[in-house]
C-alpha cells in the first residue's frame, strides 16, 4: 500500500508542475518512477520478489535523479523546493540506502522512505500554496 501511496504522490508531483513550465523530460522521469513504485506495491514479496525488489531499487534510484534534477528542471514550481531541500533530502535518501550495509537493512530503508516522503509533504504544501496566490 505504502508504494502505491508513493506512486500516486509522484503522478501527483508531475501533474502539478506541468503548468509551471516544467521540462517534459522531467514529467517523464517523474511518471517512470510512479509506475514503478505502482509495480513494487503490487508486486509483492514473495513468488514475485524479483520484480518487486527491481522495481523498487530502479524508483528510488529515479527518485533520487528526480529530487537531484527538480531546482532546475520543474520550471516556476522549483521554487517550491529550492536546492537546499531538494539536495539535502536526495542526499539523505542516499546516505540511509547506504548505511544499509551497517545498521539493519529494514531500518535503513526506512529511514530513506522518510526522507523521500518529507520531499514530497514539502513539495506538495507548497505547490498547493502556490497554486492559492496564482
Amino acid at each position: 500500500v505504502a508504494f502505491v501511496g508513493f506512486a500516486v504522490a509522484f503522478f501527483g508531483v508531475q501533474s502539478a508542475i506541468g503548468d509551471y513550465g516544467a521540462v517534459r523530460g522531467y514529467r517523464v522521469l517523474l511518471s517512470i518512477t510512479a509506475t514503478l513504485f505502482f509495480a513494487a506495491g503490487i508486486f509483492p514479496l514473495g513468488e514475485t520478489s524479483p520484480v518487486h525488489i527491481g522495481a523498487i531499487t530502479l524508483a528510488f534510484v529515479f527518485a533520487v535523479l528526480a529530487m537531484y534534477l527538480f531546482p532546475s528542471a520543474a520550471g516556476r514550481a522549483s521554487v517550491v523546493a529550492p536546492r537546499t531541500v531538494s539536495w539535502i533530502l536526495a542526499t539523505g535518501v542516499a546516505a540511509s540506502v547506504a548505511l544499509g550495509q551497517i545498521i539493519p537493512i529494514g531500518i535503513a530503508q526506512r529511514l530513506a522512505a522518510g526522507c523521500l516522503l518529507a520531499w514530497l509533504m514539502i513539495l506538495s504544501f507548497r505547490l498547493v500554496k502556490q497554486n492559492w496566490k496564482v
